[in-house]
């Protein structure tokens, strides 16, 4: 297959691509949180890794960046999550989380798809971005999360930080606005 691409300086150059070297995607990557786009991302995600006989990385973040650590310095001395999230509350959390990702790995390992589950704390998009530099991921598949005013000022909207800074590329699969999400 030919390409002809076209650099900042509008110089024209004609690239090769191999067929297997273009349609490789061996790992796919799917974060979820139980929001419904996170689900329909999982359901593509399936799909995806059924057709391409891809292996299958599902993520969830605990959301553990707190205000008080974004209005810090990086690295500041009193910015730790365990000042601002009640152990009771974060162990809550945990336990949700790995509720979500059992359930998930059970049913995307009992329609045949090989797959694995990861669970991280922390900053959402960053966490996403280290998982995919860690496991080699090919694509990420995120739903398009529609947050309260509070939550994108907190954390910024995760699908698009994720599209923005990802080692590979990023599929991002809208919300359906007229249920689910937009509550």
């Amino acid at each position: 297959m030919h390409i002809l691409r076209c650099d900042a300086s509008m110089n024209f150059k004609n690239h090769v691509f191999s067929k297997a070297s273009s349609s490789s995607v061996s790992r796919i990557l799917v974060p979820i949180d139980g929001s419904d786009s996170s689900m329909k991302a999982l359901e593509l995600a399936i799909d995806l890794a059924t057709k391409y006989k891809s292996k299958l990385c599902i993520v969830n973040v605990i959301p553990t960046y707190q205000l008080y650590c974004w209005l810090m310095a990086p690295g500041g001395a009193f910015c730790h999550e365990s000042l601002f999230i009640p152990t009771g509350v974060l162990k809550e959390m945990e336990e949700e989380g790995k509720n979500l990702l059992v359930s998930a790995l059970s049913f995307v390992q009992g329609i045949g798809v090989e797959s694995y589950a990861i669970m991280r704390k922390g900053h959402p998009a960053s966490e996403i971005i280290r998982v995919a530099e860690e496991e080699n991921i090919d694509l990420i598949v995120i739903g398009n999360e529609k947050r309260g005013i509070f939550a994108r000022l907190l954390f910024g909207n995760v699908s698009q930080s994720v599209a923005n800074k990802a080692p590979c590329p990023v599929l991002i699969v809208k919300r359906d606005e007229t249920h689910g999400d937009d509550k």
